[in-house]
């Protein structure tokens, strides 16, 4: 069924942030699965290495991002639902930090 123009209210940003976390979490589980690894962050989140990766967590650019560690398991883990959270910018209980080029854009 077809709604006039009208009828639809315009999405607010909370809603297209929504939608976008969505999305982006349908693309990672269909990627990646449930649970992406170290090596998965680093494709994801555009890293040119693990190192450059390890260096943004201890610098705390990655505060925004939940990471996990698993029993047994060697390196860290992120679920994809946060993964989406962090790309989105949804809002959590703790941001990140602004890092150099978002203090630039301002």
């Amino acid at each position: 069924m077809k709604h006039d123009a009208e009828d639809e209210s315009p999405p607010n940003d909370a809603q297209e942030r929504a939608e976008a976390r969505r999305e982006v979490t349908e693309f990672l589980m269909n990627k990646y699965g449930p649970l992406l690894t170290k090596k998965d962050l680093v494709t994801v989140l555009s890293y040119a290495s693990d190192e450059a990766f390890e260096r943004s967590a201890q610098r705390g650019l990655l505060a925004g991002l939940k990471l996990i560690q698993l029993p047994g398991r060697r390196g860290v883990f992120s679920l994809a639902g946060d993964v989406a959270d962090f790309l989105t910018g949804f809002p959590r209980e703790a941001q990140a930090p602004r890092g150099p080029a978002e203090e630039c854009a301002q």
